[in-house]
């Protein structure tokens, strides 16, 4: 015959409780850090993807401009954009940046006349009429930008 002893009440330790606590902050933890950054990255890849985006409409822009015949813009069909007669490459009137940029990318995210304003969307565009500079505006840790240079053609991403 087999005697039992007594009963025992089964359940969790406190020490149980505190390491899976523990383990738990400590998956948090890791967890929370690649999350912030994914969005690090997400923005880098719109930043880039913008980029992309304006130099291969400056192109395009360029290209519609010889086909109709040259002058002093280029109608985009949403409206015409100023261009350089010698060099054939949209620029920025007065320095309107902002202008340049929603006349270029059309259906995009538009960009804002200067001052920058964080945590807004889109672009805030800032220059001459020459260079123009557009600082992406809805994570501004680091700046983001896109420089276009209209007597060169040079388009360029920078994150500072």
């Amino acid at each position: 015959m087999h005697i039992r002893g007594p009963d025992r009440q089964r359940g969790v330790t406190l020490i149980e409780l505190v390491t899976v606590i523990v383990l738990l902050g400590i998956l948090g933890g890791v967890a929370l850090a690649r999350f912030v950054n994914l969005a690090d990255e997400s923005h880098d890849a719109v930043a880039e993807n913008a980029t992309g985006s304006f130099r291969s409409a400056i192109r395009l822009a360029q290209v519609q401009w010889r086909a109709q015949g040259g002058g002093n813009s280029v109608n985009l069909g949403g409206g015409a954009v100023s261009v350089n007669p010698a060099t054939g490459r949209p620029f920025a009137p007065g320095g309107a940046c902002a202008d340049l940029w929603n006349g270029i990318m059309q259906g995009s995210e538009q960009a804002d006349p200067w001052p920058l304003t964080a945590g807004a969307d889109g672009w805030a565009g800032v220059g001459s009429p020459v260079v123009c500079f557009w600082v992406y505006q809805e994570d501004t840790t680091p700046f983001r930008l896109i420089r276009y240079i209209a007597t060169t053609g040079a388009i360029d991403y920078f994150s500072i």
